[in-house]
């Protein structure tokens, strides 16, 4: 693996709330996605509920989801660092328990799940 450029980071961490976990804040927006809510209204919701700033929203959000389609392919090698992306480690390991989480939120990429890899063109 090649080194980060210079000014660039691995670390997708944000400082937490008092009282708040990656876990609740990552079950929040599982949940508003699964609700459908579009990725705007879950950003600002973010920032109203957890007192968190827009950027740190925007980067939970993306997180989250990036955790949840990296779960969809079944392939426990796209595993996100639980130390340096916990929000996608959170929601990774959801979606890897609960499939019905990917179907709420990306119906398509559950059925894909039941072909085998090689057949990645079906």
């Amino acid at each position: 693996m090649s080194a980060i450029p210079e000014g660039w980071t691995d670390d997708m961490i944000i400082p937490l709330p008092p009282g708040q976990t990656v876990e609740a804040i990552g079950h929040f927006v599982i949940q508003r996605q699964i609700s459908k809510s579009s990725g705007d209204d879950v950003v600002q919701a973010l920032v109203t509920t957890f007192n968190i700033t827009s950027e740190d929203a925007a980067l939970v959000y993306d997180r989250v989801l990036g955790g949840i389609v990296r779960a969809t392919t079944g392939n426990i090698a796209n595993h996100p660092d639980p130390t340096k992306d916990p929000f996608a480690y959170f929601s990774f390991e959801q979606a890897r328990r609960d499939r019905g989480i990917i179907a709420a939120i990306r119906p398509e990429y559950a059925q894909a799940l039941k072909r085998s890899w090689w057949q990645f063109w079906r």
